[in-house]
């Protein structure tokens, strides 16, 4: 149920004025118009604003800034509504002192050293900001009125929540289900809101980021297609269904998820699961795994991991789980840094004292100078063998291959400790903990398979070569 949280603070101004534009009620952004014109292209491929529009109303519809729209313009109607009803009009001087207001807020602020400054920014009309301004100005004067309030006396915001609150209630909201294939998404008395002006102006509130990714992906699926002329519409569609049961038993297995069901995941995250198959995502997905699996046997799989054995073993190979402390260290020393022999000092000091890991972890705590792992207690991660020179690298198989470290050793033998060892910035210590065997090709060969999916969606499209209806001057 939708909870009414309209409010006439300029906080809640600025979060909605983008969405002022046709707010009477009455009269909607022609569809035809928002779809006469192409939403993103690269090359001859193009993707237009309805191909956009279903994207956001799977993706976003039911997001946070999906119900924070709809609620939006869900109040600014009804209040509109009321006062006509009541024959009730905004204040041109409170408007006028409330625009002042705003402006003044901006430039204290130091967002914008005007207000008009702030709405070319943000791509808004001047007309558009001041309309939802009066509509604010209108929801106070409803309250005053109907709380007996002295014209221009105070009144909160929480009154006016739940002045227009009681008011929704009373005209009785009706909420369509999602996707509203019968074209409404809410009616409360004579106020309405369609799919389709809900799209518009949720396409306003979408970040660029976001709206920008999903061109982009949208603009891929076609190019991913066209490699493959000849796959039927049923062979896509079946390849789309196997990639979300895929989807929905990786989830299943994953213990993170605690058997949450895949359905129930994605609505958490505000995606209609009945739309989910047409998400350029999904069917991403989906071609990548059919064209790997059209274009590769199980021996050229074979041929391709042996072609590119250093690159595959260095990223999923042997591996061994390392904790470091690291010093900065220069080559000659000065009176900001430390030369490697001061730092090497330290560390053999440091390796002297140490004989447990979590005395090597408070050492880390108190002396590490790389933020990104001290943060992390010192975990650098599972290192594999070097594919090319690296001192850290080098120096975990060195040991490991000599049997200076012995991975069965207890948790807490100090033979686990290793260094100091140098590198280009400096001198590090490493505590060596689990080691994770080569895998075999049966699990090898998923991840061949997995890089091979991943090229094929890199190679079918130059993401900086698009160009979005938002990219324009």
């Amino acid at each position: 149920m939708l909870r009414p949280t309209f409010s006439s603070t300029l906080l809640a101004l600025l979060c909605g004025l983008a969405l002022a534009a046709w707010a009477d009620g009455q009269t909607a952004p022609p569809r035809a118009a928002a779809s006469a014109g192409v939403a993103a292209s690269l090359g001859e491929t193009t993707v237009s604003f309805e191909e956009l529009d279903a994207l956001i109303l799977g993706r976003h519809a039911l997001s946070p800034t999906g119900r924070e729209t709809m609620l939006f313009l869900l109040n600014l109607r009804v209040v509109e509504s009321i006062a006509r009803e009541l024959g009730v009009s905004a204040d041109s001087k409170e408007v006028a002192a409330m625009l002042a207001e705003v402006e003044a807020g901006l430039i204290t602020s130091g967002e914008a050293r005007s207000l008009d400054e702030y709405l070319m920014a943000e791509g808004i009309e001047r007309a558009e900001f001041e309309r939802s301004l009066k509509s604010s100005v209108l929801q106070r004067e409803l309250t005053r009125r109907a709380l007996g309030i002295p014209a221009g006396g105070p009144v909160s915001g929480e009154q006016q929540e739940v002045w227009l609150s009681a008011q929704i209630g009373e005209r009785g909201l009706v909420e369509h289900d999602a996707p509203w294939n019968d074209g409404l998404v809410l009616a409360c008395a004579d106020v309405s809101l369609s799919r389709d002006e809900f799209l518009v102006y949720l396409r306003k509130r979408v970040d660029r980021e976001s709206l920008r990714e999903g061109l982009v992906e949208l603009l891929r699926v076609k190019n991913m297609r066209a490699r493959m002329p000849d796959l039927t519409d049923g062979a896509f569609l079946r390849a789309v269904d196997e990639e979300i049961l895929g989807r929905r038993n990786a989830v299943l297995a994953d213990p993170a998820y605690q058997g949450i069901p895949y359905e129930q995941l994605l609505a958490s995250q505000g995606i209609i699961f009945s739309l989910w198959a047409q998400d350029p995502s999904v069917q991403e997905g989906a071609l990548a795994r059919t064209w790997v699996e059209r274009k590769y046997t199980p021996e050229s799989l074979r041929l391709v991991y042996e072609d590119e054995r250093e690159l595959f073993d260095s990223i999923y190979g042997e591996a061994v789980e390392t904790w470091v402390l690291f010093l900065r260290a220069t080559e000659r020393g000065n009176e900001l840094l430390r030369d490697f022999n001061a730092a090497e000092r330290i560390l053999s000091q440091v390796l002297a004292n140490t004989s447990t890991k979590a005395g090597f972890m408070q050492r880390v705590q108190l002396l590490s100078e790389d933020k990104g792992s001290r943060n992390k207690e010192g975990l650098l991660g599972w290192i594999t063998r070097p594919a090319s020179p690296s001192p850290t690298r080098e120096a975990i198989f060195e040991a490991l291959d000599s049997g200076a470290f012995k991975p069965n050793a207890p948790g807490d033998s100090p033979t686990r400790l290793l260094g100091p060892v140098r590198t280009e910035s400096g001198v590090l210590l490493l505590w060596l903990g689990r080691r994770r065997p080569a895998p075999a090709w049966s699990s090898m060969v998923v991840h061949v398979a997995r890089e091979l999916r991943q090229r094929f969606r890199d190679t079918a499209l130059d993401a900086r070569a698009v160009v979005t209806f938002f990219d324009a001057p």
